[in-house]
């Protein structure tokens, strides 16, 4: 038994239309040689300070490269829950707990004297001090 197709579904081929985008002939046409970065740099373009003159005296005290968080721990099913202290050198943050969980009177109090140090501009080490005074008993 031979079936023919019926005329219902029947689905003509679809045709392709190029889609010219004149981006790519400026692409094909820039045989030109262009110039790198350090290339275009010339007398007239290179900046007035160098980098290092320019730069302040401490980036450790800028509010973004140390901040205070809250973490929490799971211990026996139940999260616990503190505040630390973290600074950036470089690339690496470091992590300094302050103590107490996070909710109690004397937590809040330690974490606002933290971030009352950061806001003052104090660097890393005085904090990491000023935290470690706390925990050895004020």
């Amino acid at each position: 038994m031979k079936y023919k197709q019926l005329e219902l579904f029947f689905i003509p081929p679809a045709t392709r239309t190029a889609v010219i985008d004149p981006f790519w002939d400026e692409i094909e046409k820039g045989t030109e040689k262009t110039n790198t970065v350090r290339e275009q740099v010339n007398s007239t373009t290179a900046p007035e300070h160098n980098c290092a003159e320019s730069l302040v005296a401490s980036d450790t005290n800028q509010p973004h490269t140390h901040w205070v968080e809250k973490y929490w721990v799971k211990r026996r099913g139940e999260k616990h829950e503190y505040y630390r202290y973290c600074w950036m050198e470089g690339r690496k943050i470091y992590r300094c707990h302050i103590s107490g969980r996070a909710g109690s009177v004397g937590a809040n109090q330690r974490k606002q004297v933290v971030c009352e140090a950061i806001l003052d501009g104090q660097s890393p080490q005085e904090i990491v001090a000023l935290v470690r005074q706390y925990i050895r008993g004020h």
